[in-house]
């Protein structure tokens, strides 16, 4: 089931924030007196003021999840109504005296959605990721007992003590973190494996989609306004030629990116993306993208600089399966594989992916048996160790099988490093 994760920006979108807190917290919680009124909505003047946005969550287009976020305005964070939270903002303004705080809160998600922990935390790495525009250094929460760990295990600390919200009828928490901690933690893993310009850009306009193993993203032939960043699970990329048989031409894991050509040109889709495991997509918007690169020439460019690298693995690739011998498809495929893995906790210096012979097989394109063979040679050699359901990488592949060369001289095909 696919849960899209944005910023609520039309109408019917920032309606739904309204109706899901009223739904979560009158007619699920029964807070806010528990009775029915005909407006069915919960809004403040917090909602109005700028520095505002709210996250919404939906599952089969139904909402299931929102919180908000504040930036500092004249008359303060909303946090600050039935918080006292003075002292903290004092110290922290003594340490350094241009800090900047916003807020986040009414933080409302569906009764059977509440046990789901990777909706929670991808709603908030969206807000994370949308208050980088807002340049703030501190962040501000108000939480339940329910919730304090959840924020506990992301950096916030408790700064006062237990208020009781009238309105809510419900005690809550001030809790606060420094920006950079939590945008580490919402960013952290994947910025290690993207270029600084990437990592920026997901930061400021990015959304998110959760699926499920084997749930297909988009199909060869969709329309294409998007690209997509793998924050953690893997994607297959496949297309079908024109006897309809289907070509893995990626397996990829965190910090790949795919779909990139729909931020250049649109049109349709060249090929299908996949689900194998839970993954969690950051989503990169054609026209944020522009807007943002347009700010800046030389971020163009290296974005140019990013399309003609890909269009030449794209060519290596399709050289390789079209020309090299079965034994280099597999340890290509390897190579590939060894690229995107990710280090196994527990086997330091090691690499692991979680893909089975079955898959290596599709991706070469070659019968099971002999990949099976390679991987075996590769065993015997101590690179690798595999299993029903993972390759595990105890060397780097053999790095010469990277690139396949036509040699018009002597009419050879050479597969080089």
């Amino acid at each position: 089931m696919t849960i899209k994760i944005k910023i609520a920006r039309t109408a019917k979108e920032i309606d739904d924030v309204f109706r899901l807190r009223y739904d979560v917290y009158v007619r699920e919680e029964g807070k806010f007196g528990g009775e029915e009124n005909p407006n069915g909505r919960i809004i403040d003047h917090f909602d109005a003021v700028p520095g505002v946005a709210n996250v919404i969550a939906y599952s089969s287009g139904e909402p299931i999840a929102t919180i908000r976020i504040n930036g500092n305005t004249d008359i303060g964070l909303p946090v600050e109504e039935f918080c006292d939270i003075s002292e903290f903002k004092k110290k922290t303004l003594l340490e350094n005296k241009h800090a900047v705080f916003g807020s986040s809160g009414m933080l409302a998600v569906k009764k059977e959605w509440r046990n789901k922990r990777k909706v929670f935390y991808a709603l908030l790495k969206t807000a994370i990721g949308a208050g980088t525009n807002w340049n703030a250094s501190h962040v501000i929460v108000t939480v339940k007992k329910e919730t304090l760990s959840l924020y506990g295990r992301i950096g916030f600390e408790i700064i006062g003590e237990n208020q009781w919200n009238e309105d809510a009828q419900d005690e809550v928490i001030p809790m606060a973190a420094p920006y950079p901690l939590v945008y580490g933690w919402a960013f952290g893993d994947i910025s290690g494996k993207l270029s600084p310009f990437w990592v920026e850009k997901l930061g400021k306009i990015s959304e998110r989609i959760l699926l499920e193993p084997s749930e297909i993203l988009f199909n060869e032939h969709d329309d294409a306004d998007e690209a997509y960043a793998i924050d953690n699970g893997w994607m297959s990329i496949s297309k079908h030629d024109a006897q309809d048989h289907e070509l893995i031409l990626a397996n990829l894991s965190q910090g790949e990116l795919f779909g990139e050509l729909a931020l250049l040109e649109g049109g349709e889709r060249s090929a299908t993306a996949t689900a194998i495991t839970s993954t969690e997509l950051i989503v990169i918007e054609k026209a944020k993208l522009l807007e943002e690169t347009k700010k800046d020439p030389a971020q163009l460019l290296e974005l140019l600089q990013y399309f003609a690298k890909r269009v030449r693995e794209t060519d290596e690739f399709l050289m390789v399966h079209s020309f090299a011998p079965q034994t280099s498809r597999v340890k290509y495929a390897l190579r590939l594989l060894w690229e995107s893995a990710q280090l196994d906790r527990k086997s330091p210096g090691a690499r692991i992916a979680k893909v089975g012979v079955d898959t290596i097989a599709t991706h070469s394109q070659i019968r099971e048996s002999e990949v099976l063979a390679v991987l075996e040679i590769e065993k015997m050699d101590g690179r690798i160790e595999y299993g029903k359901k993972f390759v595990r990488f105890l060397k780097e592949p053999d790095a010469s099988v990277k690139r396949v060369e036509l040699s018009d001289q002597d009419n050879l095909i050479r597969v080089t490093g």
